[in-house]
């Protein structure tokens, strides 16, 4: 799940990577 090498540049807005990791964590305990 690496970010593509044009993101690396841009670092990637804080709010929108948190937000992306907690969908990701509620669809894994969801999952469960």
């Amino acid at each position: 799940m690496a970010p593509p090498a044009k993101a690396t540049s841009k670092k990637p807005d804080a709010k929108a990577q948190a937000v992306k990791v907690a969908k990701a964590l509620h669809f894994t305990v969801q999952r469960h």
